[in-house]
């Protein structure tokens, strides 16, 4: 089985996540793992303030996690036009441009571009925020070099599809340690979780580094309409940040034992596959009401597409 490490970088406003993501290097260094570090156009504008982190960071795999994740309108919103083609035009701008935080406006370049400059690599896997994607945004992304997408819960084992290969979304294991019962919700919510997969091919983590820090989302001030500045959030005790580290190390640690006695190989390189996925109407409408529930749930409740779903119909039919 190949496990794959994945972390969410995406906190450009709280310092403190620029120092979590330091000590995540610092821990995958000292037991010899690399990963996958997805960041999002702002956050590669704001890393390259740190040179000693760039300089780490160029050991793993940098993916794409959008150009300004939270601002809105965000994926689903700006898809959701009647042309297919229209909306991969809008998503081709979005993508290649810096997206003023605060506005929502397209300002010179930046997104995929500004991660190429900074980190020096090819950029060829995605992960949407919130894993929430839109066939549109897809395409666009396609057209920019994206050959892997670790967005969708359509398969448990990789896929391919209109030239993009469909990783499954990740398990989550990055929870804070704040008394024995959230100790006990790590363990049944990543060790059985992925004992679950266990019989499938590929086995995904997913990680935030400022879910170490921040008592709250960091993105949370983007779910007001009414948003005027930036504003950073609460962070949590050093207790609590010393116990989630200590628990997210003893999971490295574990699937380090797992490898040096051959049950599982851990990469950060998405291998090719011929394999395809074929979905009848009522999976493709299941795929499509989860998605939009994910957004909803995250960004804007009130959200009604009114073209979305036969894009979603146009993507997945073929």
């Amino acid at each position: 089985m190949d496990v794959m490490l994945t972390f969410d970088v995406e906190d450009f406003i709280n310092v403190r996540s620029i120092w979590s993501l330091s000590r995540v290097l610092m821990i995958l260094k000292r037991f010899n793992v690399n990963g996958i570090f997805f960041f999002t156009g702002h956050m590669a504008e704001k890393i390259a303030e740190y040179p000693e982190i760039v300089k780490q960071l160029k050991k793993h795999k940098i993916g794409y996690h959008s150009s300004s994740h939270s601002v809105r309108p965000g994926i689903l919103e700006f898809c959701d036009v009647e042309e297919y083609e229209r909306a991969v035009e809008i998503s081709l701008n979005r993508e290649t441009s810096h997206i003023n935080p605060i506005t929502g406006l397209e300002e010179g370049p930046g997104g995929l571009k500004k991660l190429e400059a900074t980190f020096g690599q090819e950029i060829d896997s995605f992960r949407a925020p919130s894993c929430a994607w839109a066939p549109p945004h897809l395409d666009a992304l396609k057209r920019l070099g994206i050959d892997f997408d670790f967005s969708t819960f359509i398969s448990r084992t990789p896929f391919l599809h209109r030239g993009i290969i469909f990783y499954p979304a990740p398990i989550w294991a990055g929870f804070q340690i704040r008394s024995f019962s959230s100790a006990l919700h790590y363990v049944t919510g990543v060790y059985l979780k992925a004992l679950r997969k266990w019989r499938d091919k590929i086995l995904v983590f997913g990680v935030h580094p400022s879910h170490f820090v921040n008592s709250e989302w960091w993105d949370s001030i983007y779910r007001s309409e009414n948003l005027k500045k930036l504003r950073g959030v609460n962070g949590v005790s050093k207790d609590i940040v010393e116990k989630s580290y200590r628990a997210f190390e003893v999971m490295i640690e574990n699937l380090r034992t797992l490898e040096r006695i051959g049950l599982v190989r851990i990469t950060c390189f998405p291998r090719k596959t011929t394999q395809t996925h074929l979905m009848k109407a009522d999976e493709i409408r299941r795929v499509y009401e989860e998605n939009l529930q994910r957004y909803i749930n995250v960004y804007r409740s009130d959200l009604k597409p009114r073209y979305l779903f036969s894009h979603f119909k146009r993507f997945l039919g073929d």
